[in-house]
This record gives C-alpha cells, sequence and structure tokens, in this order.
C-alpha cells in the first residue's frame, strides 16, 4: 500500500487546491513545452506527447565492474552516460530504445564518479567525482578536456547551465561553486553549511539555484548573493532533488522518512509526501521527474521501482525486476521509457515499445 499525505499551508480543502493547480497544469505545460520546442535556445528537451509507464524490462545490461551511482540523458535522448566505483564513465546510445550500444569510455578519475550531467548540445560530458575534482570530457573523441579544482571533499552533484557556459557543483565539504567552462576558473563559492547531495538549476541564466542538503533543508540561492533566499525544512536528509520540466514544482528524495515531498515552486511549499510500504531509500537515492511531470519515479533499497501520478496522487504498479538496491531511475526525453540502475553493475532499459 501507499501513503499520501496533501498539505498545503492549511489553505483550504487540500482536493480543492488540487484540482486548482492541475487543471491550470494541464493547460499551461502544454504552452510550457510549445515555446520550449519554438525557443532558440538547444536546451529544449525532445517531447512526444503523454509520458507512459512502462510495465516491462526489455533489456539488461551489466555496464561496470563494480557498483553504479549516475546516470544522465542527453537533452534530445540519442545517448545517456553512466558512472560509478569503476572510476569509469560510459556513454551510451540510445536513440532506437530498448536498444543501446557502448559507444564511448570516458577515465580520468582518481574515485568513483557520483554525479554526471550532458551539455545541451550533446559535446561534453561533466562529472563529479569523490576525488574532489569536477571534470569535463568532449563527447567526440572521449578526450578530457578540463579539470575543475577546488572542493576539498567528495562531490555529489554537477550541473551545467547558462546555456552549458557554466557548471555548478555541490559537494560534502558544504560548499556550491560556480565553474567558468571556457577557463575552468572556480567564479564563485557558496557556504552552504551542510552537505549538498544534489542541486537543480531553477533559471537558465543560472541566477536561481536550490539545493538539497545532509540537514533536511532545501536551499534557494541567487548566485549574486551570499546568503540563501529562503529555506525548508524536510523530513529527512535530501539525498535528490529534480525540476519539473515546466520548471514549476520540484521532488526532492528525504532519505530518513524514505518518502519523496512534491514541492509547488510558486508558493515554496510541499503539496504531497508520497510514501509506500517496502520503500527504503539509500545514501545515493535519485528520485526524478517524467518530461511532462506528470510522474514521479524512485527506486527503493530492495529493487522495487515505485512511481506515482502527480495528477492523481495515486501510485502506479511497476513489476519488481532488480535483485539489489536501485539507486536512479531516470525516464528517457521523450517519455515512453526508463532507465534504472541496479546498484550491483546493472541498468535495465524500461519499455513498452516493440524492438
Amino acid at each position: 500500500s501507499s501513503g499520501i499525505n496533501a498539505e498545503y499551508g492549511g489553505r483550504g480543502p487540500a482536493n480543492s487546491i488540487f484540482s486548482r493547480i492541475f487543471s491550470r497544469r494541464s493547460e499551461s505545460e502544454s504552452d510550457d513545452i510549445e515555446s520550449r520546442h519554438s525557443s532558440a535556445s538547444s536546451r529544449c528537451r525532445l517531447y512526444s506527447g503523454p509520458s507512459i509507464v512502462p510495465s516491462r524490462v526489455s533489456l539488461k545490461v551489466d555496464c561496470h565492474s563494480s557498483e553504479i551511482y549516475s546516470l544522465a540523458f542527453s537533452y534530445q535522448g540519442t545517448m545517456f552516460a553512466t558512472g560509478g566505483a569503476d572510476k569509469s564513465i560510459k556513454l551510451w546510445k540510445s536513440s532506437n530504445l530498448p536498444n543501446v550500444e557502448n559507444f564511448s569510455t570516458l577515465s580520468g578519475c582518481n574515485a568513483g564518479v557520483m554525479s554526471i550531467d550532458i551539455d545541451e548540445r550533446d559535446q561534453f560530458v561533466v562529472a563529479g567525482s569523490n576525488d574532489a575534482a569536477v571534470r569535463m570530457w568532449q563527447i567526440t573523441g572521449g578526450q578530457l578536456r578540463a579539470t575543475f579544482m577546488g572542493h576539498d571533499n567528495k562531490i555529489y552533484t554537477t550541473k551545467f547551465y547558462n546555456h552549458s557556459q557554466r557548471v555548478v557543483s555541490g559537494s560534502h565539504d558544504r560548499t556550491l561553486r560556480l565553474w567558468d567552462v571556457r577557463s575552468s576558473k572556480n567564479v564563485r563559492t557558496i557556504f552552504a553549511r551542510s552537505s549538498c547531495h544534489d542541486l537543480a538549476v531553477l533559471s537558465e541564466q543560472g541566477t536561481n539555484i536550490v539545493s538539497g542538503h545532509f540537514d533536511k533543508r532545501l536551499r534557494f540561492w541567487d548566485e549574486r548573493q551570499d546568503t540563501s533566499s529562503h529555506e525548508m525544512l524536510l523530513d529527512g536528509r535530501i539525498t535528490s532533488v529534480d525540476l519539473s520540466g515546466c520548471g514549476k514544482f520540484l521532488a526532492c528524495s528525504c532519505k530518513d522518512a524514505s518518502a519523496i515531498k512534491f514541492i509547488d515552486l510558486k508558493v515554496n511549499q510541499a503539496i504531497a509526501t508520497f510514501t509506500a510500504d517496502g520503500l527504503k531509500m539509500g545514501e545515493h537515492t535519485r528520485c526524478s521527474f517524467s518530461p511532462d511531470g506528470q510522474y514521479i519515479a524512485v527506486g527503493s533499497t530492495d529493487g522495487s521501482i515505485f512511481v506515482w501520478n502527480t495528477r492523481t496522487l495515486k501510485r502506479e504498479e511497476v513489476p519488481k525486476q532488480h535483485s539489489s538496491a536501485v539507486p536512479v531511475v531516470k525516464w528517457h526525453p521523450m517519455g515512453q521509457a526508463f532507465v534504472s540502475l541496479e546498484k550491483s553493475k546493472k541498468f535495465f532499459v524500461w519499455t513498452d515499445l516493440d524492438v
């Protein structure tokens, strides 16, 4: 069974509030998607109609020689990257799912790879490692192009922003660091007061950033300021944050409560909490939205995958296929499939599409 706790600042019945929110979303999200497609920015992800929750595993791949921690799709969904304790990053072609092909392996890290991101033009990969360095590779040829030094502890999260001209990283050393891609210089350091496990960039220019921390707090930043503009105390240590495609909602995984907080950024309040019997999160659990924001997915330490519909607030059934912990579940940008990582060296491709 699953539990859902609807909250909205105590203002009126939750159901009527949800109805208003989601009716606005249904109308506005399609407009947002169209505007992103027509925008000059290539940051717009490929999107093809409503997302679906796949019901079967079409492919299982032994991909690394040790535990896997991270996965990122390219913006158009033509490739994805995986990284883990074996210090390597592997690149996979994914334009013809469920078929995938490993076309490159990136090396250079001196410890496990905790986070990965791919730039908006599918030219570069950036990764954060337990060796306290952020590195960037060129996808064509696989050359290491830059190493960003400045953190003094393991790096849990890295993201491109400002049209991939900058990178932001979050570390166990309690700082966020902003890097200029061209010069490899640390252009700003933000002292966050707690280990940063994940972050999301709320504006393409990067002026607004939200970070999730070990001390159970979400912190909202204007990169031009030294202090956070707002904080939210959640139910447990935050292991991940994910921004919906429309940019209006945030999903946060909280380890201690083994729960997902669903947050409306317009009012900076949690409007629902998703929990379920059997759901247990690990230190590196990452939740994710489907491309249209209709679903939130997360893996459990027992190998189960849990998915909730953000409009009906009901849990969607996903058959258990993994035999060990699932730290990451990520939707393909088309919304018709997702990939789940099994901590013990594998990833699974889930899709109901015919091979």
